[in-house]
């Protein structure tokens, strides 16, 4: 009979612990701190639009203040309104739109000035506002050319 050839020894291989590379550190070193993704920056690192944003707001709205004018005007003559009531619902209107027209212009400018960063919105509410005005003084120097 013949032996069976000698098999040769094979170590077993030691398991280290599994160790992550964020949990290791030489010794008096701090861990490593967790930087969040840009897009969850926080908020005073995100940039500021605020000022902006209110005053677009109030831009669509003296944009919107045309057709709504036109449409209570139209309203109040079908059902019979007396016509010093259509010119006093007029002005209010008028006061609301130059309201509204100062506001975008107002906070537009301070936008700008704060170096908020979507100076696009800014620039809109600017113009926007600005054009409210110029149409707000025309029709009142319109009204005050051809009442006399």
């Amino acid at each position: 009979m013949t032996q069976p050839a000698p098999q040769p020894e094979y170590a077993q291989p030691q398991q280290a612990p599994i160790q992550h590379a964020s949990h290791q550190q030489a010794p008096g070193q701090y861990p490593q701190r967790y930087v969040p993704h840009a897009s969850m920056r926080p908020a005073a690192d995100r940039p500021r639009k605020a000022l902006a944003m209110v005053a677009l707001a109030l831009a669509v709205l003296v944009a919107l203040m045309g057709p709504i004018q036109a449409l209570i005007t139209m309203a109040l003559i079908r059902s019979g309104t007396a016509p010093s009531m259509i010119g006093m619902a007029g002005g209010v209107m008028g006061l609301v739109v130059g309201a509204l027209s100062l506001g975008a212009l107002g906070l537009g400018i301070g936008s700008v000035l704060r170096r908020e960063r979507p100076r696009v919105l800014a620039g809109v509410a600017i113009g926007v506002g600005a054009l409210g005005l110029v149409g707000l003084l025309s029709a009142g120097l319109q009204t005050l050319v051809f009442a006399f």
